[in-house]
């Protein structure tokens, strides 16, 4: 799983400088690991990967915590907490995922009545009746990334 979510990060941030390309690959295998831990699969891994993507960019100044959002959203995933919690996501980027995972989960399961691609809309804004468009570019960016993983996959005559 580590090794696919790298090239789709690669894919998404193309010729990185040596030290981005090894933080990615960190990134990778932490989320794999955290995705894998918490029984997941890879339509959670997208799913987390997208979130990662459209909050934080993967951008290193949000991932180590140096810039947050709105003052306590924090690291990839962007977590609103207070700030004592927002520091310890910050300096655990495991833990920092876990958090999105958990969340992620309980957007999707919550707002399991709406359509599809508003089921984040809870991990966007705390509530399904609202963050409908923040949900819908996450599962675009999701959409696109599954359709790049089928592609490797066929390139490289796996499942």
């Amino acid at each position: 799983m580590a090794d696919w979510l790298l090239a789709l990060i690669l894919l998404y941030r193309p010729d990185p400088t040596p030290a981005d390309a090894a933080r990615y690959a960190s990134i990778a295998s932490d989320m794999a690991a955290v995705v894998e831990e918490s029984g997941g699969s890879d339509s959670l891994a997208l799913t987390t990967l997208a979130i990662a993507i459209h909050e934080s960019g993967l951008r290193a100044e949000v991932d180590d915590g140096r810039v947050r959002g709105s003052g306590t959203d924090v690291c990839l995933m962007q977590i609103r907490t207070h700030k004592k919690r927002a520091d310890q996501l910050a300096a655990d980027r495991r833990e920092c995922l876990r958090v999105g995972v958990r969340l992620a989960r309980s957007s999707l399961a919550a707002c399991r009545a709406q359509p599809w691609t508003d089921r984040l809309a809870a991990y966007a804004s705390g509530r399904c009746d609202a963050g409908q468009t923040a949900s819908r570019e996450i599962m675009g960016i999701r959409a696109r990334l599954a359709d790049r993983l089928s592609f490797l996959r066929r390139a490289e005559g796996g499942s």
